[in-house]
Formats: C-alpha cells, structure tokens, sequence
C-alpha cells in the first residue's frame, strides 16, 4: 500500500488472484492532517473474476447519537441456523447504513455500538441491535430497503460473587459487575 497526495495504490506483491473479489474499507474514524473526519465509511469492491454481486441493503440506526460510530455486521444463514460473517460497515452521521454487492441468499443484520468480533460476546456489555427478520437476497428481489434497527443497552446475565448476610433479614450480594 502507498499514499501519493489524494491517492491510495494498492498492489498484491505478485500478481492478484484470478476470479477473486476483493474489498477495501476506509473507516468514518480516520482523518487528514487536519482532524477532519469522514462523514461515512467507504467500501470498495473489486473482482478479477467475471461479476460483482448486486445485491444491496440500506437501512437507518435509531436511539444512538450520531456522532457514535457503530459497526453492522451483516451475517450469512446456512440451514437455518449457522451463522457465518458476511461483512460490516458503519453508520454515517445520519445513521445510515448501506451494504453494497451482497451475493445472493439469506442474512440477518445485527448493530453493535463497538467493533465486531465475536458478536455473541459483545452483544452482553454493549448497546447492540438486531433486525427481527431474515433478509433474503436473489436475482428477483436484489435491493432490500428500510431495515430499521433500534439500539439498546445489553441484558447483562450476572452472576453472584458473593452474599454477605448483616442480619436475618438483610445482606449484601456482589455481582460480577461489582454492583
């Protein structure tokens, strides 16, 4: 990788993979010399094989500022259980969020106010979101609009560190989260 002014090159050591795709992403948080920052990330896809996929799924985030950076991790169903991440992007200064050359078949979406790595750990200790439904897309139906998802704050499970009993009828119990 090398920056000349505006541009960036980027190229394999060798030659790049036949019939492969590959996709960059610039995060909203990086900036210029001066602090600006992006107003929404980017992603751009290319391929040395024959198509891009062209599927696409916009959707808006709702209870979080907008100057919170949130990750949505889009995630591929097999037998209707098997989860297998897709891709991520963030939502812009609006809110927004667009996924862009999405294969055909089916996803869920889950929003997550922290960056995506092991999506069922990270939904117990921060604000996270989930669309309630599949999202299925196929050569007839390869744009899917409106995908709405509402942030809140985690359910933690506790567990119970300690009891300590002042009397018969009153004691103290410590949670993990030391509460």
């Amino acid at each position: 990788i090398n920056s000349y002014g505006k541009k960036i090159n980027i190229k394999p050591i060798n030659e790049w993979p036949s019939k492969s795709t590959f996709t960059v992403k610039i995060k909203r948080s990086i900036s210029d010399y001066k602090g600006n920052k992006l107003k929404s990330s980017q992603i751009f896809t290319y391929s040395t094989g024959t198509n891009l996929a062209r599927g696409s799924i916009k959707g808006k985030l709702f209870n979080i500022d907008t100057l919170k950076i949130c990750t949505i991790g889009l995630y591929k169903v097999y037998d209707k259980k098997i989860l297998e991440f897709y891709s991520s992007i963030e939502n812009d200064i609006n809110n927004n969020f667009e996924f862009k050359n999405v294969e055909n078949g089916e996803f869920i979406i889950i929003a997550l106010r922290q960056d995506i790595e092991d999506i069922y750990n990270e939904i117990r200790f921060y604000p996270y979101g989930l669309f309630p439904n599949s999202i299925t897309i196929s050569n007839e139906k390869s744009n899917i609009d409106n995908i709405f998802i509402y942030l809140a704050e985690p359910n933690m499970h506790e567990k119970i560190i300690s009891v300590d009993m002042k009397n018969k009828i009153y004691g103290e119990v410590v949670l993990t989260n030391n509460e």
